[in-house]
């Protein structure tokens, strides 16, 4: 039988998911399933210090539950990636939209001319 991450067996998506077996056999020699069935119920039954029964811990019961015998949804993650470049060149940024202009508003005055000057002869920037 190929494992899989889907499984409804948790012993088997734990394999697929690389969980040691030797980490699993170890887990099972000391739990057995009724302890677990027990401390769910016992979280199914819980109330708080006045007396109402505790919700908090009937969800994680149900969820634990459910995890367990019909598997957790499919987690969806957002992957957010960044081309971060550490040394760009001075031609790359005086090609990049913006990064001229940029430049060119830090710099005092009298430069900001002569660069405007020689950017505009080299055909960089429209004057």
């Amino acid at each position: 039988m190929i494992a899989s991450p889907q499984s409804t067996n948790p012993a088997v998506a734990a394999l697929a998911k690389g969980v040691s077996p030797a980490v699993l056999e170890a887990i099972n020699s000391k739990v057995s399933p009724d302890d677990i069935a027990e401390a769910i119920r016992d979280m199914l039954d819980a109330t708080l210090a006045n007396g109402q029964k505790d919700w908090r811990a009937v969800e994680i019961a149900v969820k634990t539950y459910l995890a367990y015998t019909v598997g957790l949804p499919i987690q969806r993650q957002e992957v957010v990636t960044h081309k971060i470049i550490s040394k760009p060149s001075p031609e790359r940024l005086l090609n990049t939209p913006g990064a001229a202009d940029a430049l060119v508003r830090t710099l005092p005055a009298a430069d900001r001319a002569k660069l405007l000057a020689a950017l505009s002869k080299a055909g960089t920037v429209d004057v």
